[in-house]
């Protein structure tokens, strides 16, 4: 191979095109799920959590469409939908239950970043075993799996709590304490079960560390627990967008709960 075939080969692994097309949809081409990950292992299944597009989109776009409904109601809408307001999204909060898909969504958002849009992640959990079980069991293999040259070719910078990659770095918290989000900045910053171990000040400390950005990228999650809790008050501070399923019989959508 030629110095110009070797180089050409090179900067197309280093600057593949990123494909157009919704984040589920190439999770379920890309990411395979073992039995470590999921009872039910294989591709990604993009129409298991439909509820969770408008949330992979986000963190793949950074933008959102919105539309008034004929009834007066503001619904997400597909991209470029006729009539649609396309609105830059900066925090996403996902006020989530148990096996709702939301963690393996927004690891799907760290999967692309990885392959096509490097950016410093933050993704912060409520205990230290979790940090380290969610990076080494579910996330590495699968960018492993990805082909792309994304690891460096130094193994100590594939650690429990840190990935050293290439072209972006990923932090892995295992605690909300002010001193861990000291030093990291990010484009990414993903804080999920904060309603567990989080403090009244967890998200603007994790904001801090993005603010310079102007891609930035706040996601929020957990399972709600109290009124006044860290992820609905976060909540009720947007958009408050909720899921919603057409009844099969009458048409009529209703809150998906």
């Amino acid at each position: 191979m030629s110095d110009f075939a070797l180089l050409d080969k090179v900067f197309a692994e280093i600057f593949a095109q990123a494909p157009d097309e919704p984040l589920p949809i190439w999770a379920s081409h890309n990411i395979m799920l073992d039995r470590r990950m999921t009872t039910r292992p294989g591709f990604y299944r993009a129409d298991e959590y439909p509820w969770t597009w408008e949330l992979q989109e986000i963190i793949r776009t950074r933008h959102v469409w919105e539309k008034t409904a004929s009834d007066g109601a503001c619904v997400i809408v597909d991209a470029n939908t006729d009539g649609a307001n396309k609105m830059r999204v900066h925090q996403v909060d996902v006020m989530k239950g148990t096996q709702t898909g939301a963690t393996e969504s927004a690891l799907n958002g760290v999967r692309f970043c990885a392959k096509y849009d490097p950016q410093n992640v933050i993704f912060a959990i409520d205990n230290a075993r979790q940090a380290g079980e969610v990076n080494e069991i579910r996330l590495q293999p699968t960018l492993r799996d990805l082909g792309q040259k994304i690891f460096t070719d130094n193994v100590d910078d594939a650690s429990k709590f840190i990935l050293k990659l290439r072209r972006m770095i990923v932090y892995f918290l295992g605690s909300y304490s002010e001193a861990n989000f000291t030093q990291k900045m990010c484009e990414l910053g993903i804080a999920d079960e904060v309603e567990e171990h989080g403090s009244k000040t967890t998200i603007e400390d994790l904001r801090s560390r993005m603010k310079s950005s102007d891609r930035r990228l706040l996601v929020a999650m957990s399972k709600p627990k109290f009124s006044g809790g860290p992820i609905a008050v976060q909540y009720a501070n947007g958009s408050s967008h909720v899921a919603e399923i057409a009844c099969p019989r009458c048409g009529f959508f209703q809150q998906l709960e």
